[in-house]
């Protein structure tokens, strides 16, 4: 079921949200979509491709790995790329995939380009800079998908056959679990929860089986490029609670993966003992 996003857009230091939706950049020499995992990223890609009469998708890992001379398919035409994140997850120098897709891009002649990444892969100041200088002095749009509208969570779970969609969200909602009614992904969760015995009875229950589900990572991709064994949910879960603990006790809004963050989103090797996860 696909329902007509709206984004927002990062100007001058923040995202400002003005009920724009994807649609209103068809024009844009380049744009970046972020978002968080599940939120449809790549639906909304493969939804403006089909509007796009001159759009080809293709993959970060594939635009970046393949021959350029094997795919003539790609010059002249609007690139649709998906997954930058699923790169960067790969480890290494974060900076390296982009410049090489950057590369790429020059030797086809700048052409139109779309490019998705999840919000956590994105180095923000960098990737916009770099970016920024493909365009031709047209301005990058970095756009950010907004979360699912009431509207279109219904929507959304109407078209999944869900029985009865008001109890469906009268019972997440009296579950707390209204973080899953904003994310495509996480609706689908909620909608195979609806089989007798799918989830627990009880807030409490409920709540932590959908903890777990938040922990557990559904992009192959993702998993795929991890370097030994996957990291157990409940010590996920345990070590996100620790986080979030901590940030709510200190007034601080998020913490900082990557250099020293600053007093609203410190480093996360301020957290304490320095742990993998």
């Amino acid at each position: 079921m696909l329902v007509e996003r709206t984004v927002s857009r990062w100007r001058e230091g923040k995202w400002v949200s003005k009920g724009e939706k994807l649609s209103d950049f068809r024009s844009a020499g380049g744009y970046v979509l972020l978002g968080e995992p599940g939120s449809g990223k790549s639906t909304a890609f493969e939804h403006e491709k089909r509007i796009d009469g001159n759009g080809v998708g293709v993959t970060a890992r594939r635009f970046i790995r393949r021959s350029i001379n094997a795919h003539p398919e790609w010059r002249r035409r609007t690139l649709f790329i998906d997954g930058l994140d699923e790169v960067r997850a790969q480890g290494g120098d974060p900076r390296e995939p982009l410049d090489e897709l950057l590369c790429r891009l020059e030797r086809l002649g700048k052409p139109t380009f779309r490019l998705s990444c999840r919000d956590e892969f994105w180095l923000r100041r960098i990737d916009i800079r770099e970016l920024s200088s493909i365009v031709d002095g047209d301005d990058l749009c970095l756009l950010r998908l907004d979360p699912l509208t009431g509207q279109c969570a219904y929507r959304i779970l109407d078209g999944l056959g869900v029985g009865d969609t008001e109890r469906l969200l009268r019972r997440a909602v009296g579950s707390g679990l209204e973080a899953f009614l904003h994310n495509p992904l996480l609706l689908q969760i909620l909608a195979k929860a609806q089989s007798p015995g799918a989830w627990p009875d009880g807030r409490l229950a409920t709540f932590e089986r959908a903890c777990a589900e938040l922990a557990h990572e559904t992009n192959q991709e993702h998993l795929d490029a991890r370097d030994g064994s996957p990291f157990a949910n409940d010590d996920v879960v345990l070590a996100a609670g620790r986080l979030c603990a901590i940030l709510l006790l200190t007034g601080t809004s998020g913490w900082s993966r990557r250099g020293l963050g600053d007093d609203d989103c410190p480093s996360v090797s301020e957290a304490g003992e320095d742990q993998s996860l």
